[in-house]
This record gives C-alpha cells, sequence and structure tokens, in this order.
C-alpha cells in the first residue's frame, strides 16, 4: 500500500512508459510522504476504444491515476500527490496535464494487509519494517 492503478487506451503506452510511470509515481510518493518505496504499488490497466467517456464523449487519448493511500496525510500534501502524478504522467505520455485525471483516495491502515500483517499507521513504518518477518522479494516475470 498505496495502490496507484494508471488506466489508460489500450497499446498506447509501451513497456518502458508503463516503467518510468511506475517510478515517477513510486518517487513522487516517497518524496511527499516519506513512506518506504516498498509499499508503492502500481499497475495498468489497458482501456478498449469506446470504454472511456468524458462528459458523454468518447475519450481516445485520456489517462487516469487512481490512488489508494494511507488516511492521516494532509490536504497540501495530497494536492502535491495530485498536481505531481498529473504532471509526471503527462510528461512520459507526451499528454497535456488536462488530458491526465488523478484521484486520491484515503483507506485507514487498520483496513490494508500487507506483508503478512496490518499496515501500520503514517510514521511508524519503520517500526513496522523492524518487527517484519522476512519479506518474499519480488521479481520481475
Amino acid at each position: 500500500m498505496p495502490v496507484y492503478q494508471v488506466s489508460a487506451p489500450a497499446y498506447s503506452l509501451s513497456r518502458e512508459d508503463k516503467r518510468r510511470i511506475a517510478e515517477a509515481i513510486t518517487g513522487i510518493h516517497v518524496e511527499v510522504t516519506a513512506a518506504p518505496a516498498e509499499f508503492v504499488h502500481t499497475y495498468f490497466d489497458a482501456v478498449a476504444p469506446g470504454d472511456h467517456f468524458v462528459a458523454g464523449e468518447p475519450a481516445a487519448d485520456a489517462v487516469m491515476v487512481i490512488g489508494h493511500i494511507r488516511e492521516g496525510r494532509s490536504d497540501p500534501d495530497k494536492q502535491r500527490l495530485l498536481v505531481r502524478i498529473a504532471e509526471a504522467v503527462g510528461e512520459v505520455t507526451d499528454r497535456p496535464v488536462a488530458r491526465v485525471a488523478v484521484i486520491v483516495r484515503d483507506v485507514p491502515s487498520r483496513y490494508i494487509f500487507e506483508g503478512g500483517r496490518i499496515m501500520p499507521e503514517p510514521g511508524q513504518e519503520a517500526a513496522w519494517l523492524a518487527a517484519a518477518p522476512a519479506r518474499v522479494p519480488v521479481h520481475e516475470s
């Protein structure tokens, strides 16, 4: 946790684009929240033509990022996440920021399970990690 879902038109993002977006989102989230990078998940959904609409019209080139983050972050920090993520995604995808929508939703830590345990409150990550059993390494497939 956090989890960032990036929805973009099918076949519009290369593997390298996805890697760059995931790196940018991770870096921004870590910088703004001070959460460890290993907490940040980013995944991608390919949206088929005709499956995304804005104002009732097909949105052929729009990208949407929905982030689920632990509650307890300040409004200014959440707004920094919104703006910086939109700018980074726009830069990687060569889209104007106006074609990138970003939403951040708060989730109480007590409702998040990762690494075999309930997640800690923001600011308690170091103690939580120190007390954690060995984590299974993540490998690229």
